[in-house]
């Protein structure tokens, strides 16, 4: 969120490292990361880069290397619903191949 003090536009970001890997810049009062980076240097460039997107005249960068940033639970259940769904067809193609030789080595339907 930008603030708009005496004619001049501020922008904040933090950089914070990520639970999986890398560092993330986010806006400080948001949880949802904006982008994702490998190392702490080019999340700061991207940060300022964003910053310039945004036409601030001042974009301040605060580095938080102690508080890392979690993966939100909806992510997490996007994951686990796709193995889930990735294993139930798994299932269903085994299923269907079993019931299928079973049918042509007892000559079922004939």
């Amino acid at each position: 969120m930008a603030t708009r003090t005496a004619d001049r536009t501020t922008v904040e970001f933090e950089i914070v490292p990520d639970e999986v890997d890398g560092w993330d810049v986010k806006k400080p009062d948001d949880e949802q990361a904006l982008s994702n980076h490998a190392t702490r240097e080019s999340a700061e460039e991207a940060a300022r880069l964003r910053g310039e997107e945004e036409q601030a005249d001042e974009v301040r960068v605060t580095v938080r290397e102690h508080e890392v940033h979690h993966v939100d639970d909806e992510t997490r259940g996007v994951r686990t619903a796709f193995l889930a769904l990735g294993g139930l067809l798994l299932f269903i193609t085994l299923l269907i191949v079993v019931i299928s030789l079973i049918g042509s080595l007892t000559e079922f339907g004939a």
